[in-house]
Protein backbone atom coordinates (compact mmCIF):
# COMPACT_ATOMS: atom_id res chain seq x y z
CA UNK A 1 0.00 0.00 0.00
CA UNK A 2 2.79 2.68 0.91
CA UNK A 3 4.66 1.83 -2.18
CA UNK A 4 1.54 2.40 -3.94
CA UNK A 5 0.34 5.50 -2.51
CA UNK A 6 3.97 7.04 -2.55
CA UNK A 7 4.13 6.13 -6.27
CA UNK A 8 0.52 7.84 -7.07
CA UNK A 9 1.45 10.84 -4.64
CA UNK A 10 5.04 11.26 -6.94
CA UNK A 11 3.64 10.63 -10.40
CA UNK A 12 0.88 13.69 -9.23
CA UNK A 13 3.30 16.29 -7.64
CA UNK A 14 5.92 15.47 -10.75
CA UNK A 15 2.62 16.52 -12.87
CA UNK A 16 2.09 19.39 -10.59
CA UNK A 17 5.50 20.21 -11.39
CA UNK A 18 5.23 20.61 -14.68
CA UNK A 19 2.50 22.23 -14.93
CA UNK A 20 3.95 25.11 -12.88
CA UNK A 21 7.31 25.32 -15.14
CA UNK A 22 4.72 25.34 -18.21
CA UNK A 23 2.86 28.48 -16.64
CA UNK A 24 6.31 30.30 -15.84
CA UNK A 25 5.23 32.35 -12.98
CA UNK A 26 2.71 33.55 -15.18
CA UNK A 27 -0.98 32.53 -14.44
CA UNK A 28 -2.43 33.70 -17.26
CA UNK A 29 0.14 32.13 -19.93
CA UNK A 30 -1.97 29.26 -20.42
CA UNK A 31 -5.84 28.69 -21.15
CA UNK A 32 -8.18 27.89 -18.31
CA UNK A 33 -9.19 24.92 -20.52
CA UNK A 34 -5.71 23.54 -20.98
CA UNK A 35 -4.76 24.33 -17.15
CA UNK A 36 -7.76 21.63 -16.37
CA UNK A 37 -7.11 19.21 -18.34
CA UNK A 38 -3.14 19.37 -16.87
CA UNK A 39 -4.34 19.37 -13.48
CA UNK A 40 -7.06 16.57 -14.22
CA UNK A 41 -4.55 14.22 -15.89
CA UNK A 42 -2.02 14.78 -13.64
CA UNK A 43 -4.25 13.54 -11.02
CA UNK A 44 -5.83 10.61 -12.80
CA UNK A 45 -2.23 9.59 -13.92
CA UNK A 46 -0.99 9.57 -10.03
CA UNK A 47 -4.00 7.59 -9.40
CA UNK A 48 -4.29 5.11 -11.78
CA UNK A 49 -0.25 4.51 -11.38
CA UNK A 50 -0.52 3.90 -7.80
CA UNK A 51 -3.44 1.82 -8.04
CA UNK A 52 -2.12 -0.45 -10.38
CA UNK A 53 1.33 -0.38 -8.61
CA UNK A 54 -0.05 -1.51 -5.61
CA UNK A 55 -2.11 -4.21 -7.79
CA UNK A 56 0.81 -5.62 -8.55
CA UNK A 57 2.88 -5.58 -5.90
CA UNK A 58 0.19 -7.42 -3.88
CA UNK A 59 0.52 -10.20 -6.63
CA UNK A 60 1.30 -12.57 -3.38
CA UNK A 61 -2.15 -12.39 -2.04
CA UNK A 62 -3.98 -14.91 -3.56
CA UNK A 63 -7.81 -13.69 -3.18
CA UNK A 64 -8.16 -10.89 -5.52
CA UNK A 65 -10.51 -9.28 -3.21
CA UNK A 66 -8.06 -8.65 -0.72
CA UNK A 67 -5.10 -7.24 -3.69
CA UNK A 68 -8.60 -4.64 -4.82
CA UNK A 69 -8.60 -3.38 -0.83
CA UNK A 70 -4.80 -3.45 -1.30
CA UNK A 71 -4.85 -1.17 -3.94
CA UNK A 72 -7.69 0.73 -3.15
CA UNK A 73 -6.23 1.94 0.47
CA UNK A 74 -2.86 3.08 -2.24
CA UNK A 75 -5.55 4.83 -4.04
CA UNK A 76 -6.79 7.08 -1.37
CA UNK A 77 -3.24 7.25 -0.31
CA UNK A 78 -2.38 8.51 -3.52
CA UNK A 79 -4.78 11.47 -3.59
CA UNK A 80 -3.87 12.29 -0.01
CA UNK A 81 -0.44 12.55 -0.55
CA UNK A 82 -0.74 14.23 -4.02
CA UNK A 83 -3.07 16.64 -2.26
CA UNK A 84 -0.19 17.72 0.51
CA UNK A 85 1.52 18.89 -2.42
CA UNK A 86 -0.34 22.01 -2.61
CA UNK A 87 1.21 23.39 0.66
CA UNK A 88 4.93 22.55 -0.86
CA UNK A 89 3.67 25.06 -3.91
CA UNK A 90 2.09 27.65 -1.42
CA UNK A 91 5.04 27.91 0.84
CA UNK A 92 7.63 27.70 -1.86
CA UNK A 93 6.47 27.50 -5.20
CA UNK A 94 8.70 24.84 -7.92
CA UNK A 95 11.25 24.32 -5.72
CA UNK A 96 8.73 22.66 -2.75
CA UNK A 97 7.19 20.60 -5.46
CA UNK A 98 10.71 19.31 -6.54
CA UNK A 99 11.90 18.53 -3.04
CA UNK A 100 8.35 17.10 -1.39
CA UNK A 101 8.52 14.94 -5.90
CA UNK A 102 12.24 13.78 -4.56
CA UNK A 103 11.43 12.50 -0.92
CA UNK A 104 7.65 11.19 -2.58
CA UNK A 105 10.37 9.28 -4.95
CA UNK A 106 12.80 8.49 -1.98
CA UNK A 107 10.02 6.68 0.03
CA UNK A 108 8.65 5.11 -2.91
CA UNK A 109 11.86 2.94 -3.58
CA UNK A 110 12.28 2.35 -0.18
CA UNK A 111 8.82 0.67 0.20
CA UNK A 112 8.93 -1.44 -3.16
CA UNK A 113 12.17 -2.50 -1.45
CA UNK A 114 10.29 -3.75 0.97
CA UNK A 115 7.61 -4.88 -0.56
CA UNK A 116 9.95 -7.09 -3.17
CA UNK A 117 11.76 -8.08 -0.03
CA UNK A 118 8.69 -9.57 1.91
CA UNK A 119 7.41 -11.26 -1.73
CA UNK A 120 10.89 -13.11 -1.78
CA UNK A 121 10.89 -14.28 1.98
Amino acid sequence: MAAGATTGGAVTTGTALAFRLMEGGNPEALSPDFRFILVTTGLLLGIGAGTIFAFMLSAPINDLWRRGVTAGIALFGSVLLGAAAAPADALLGPIGLALYAGVLILLSRKATLNAVKARSG
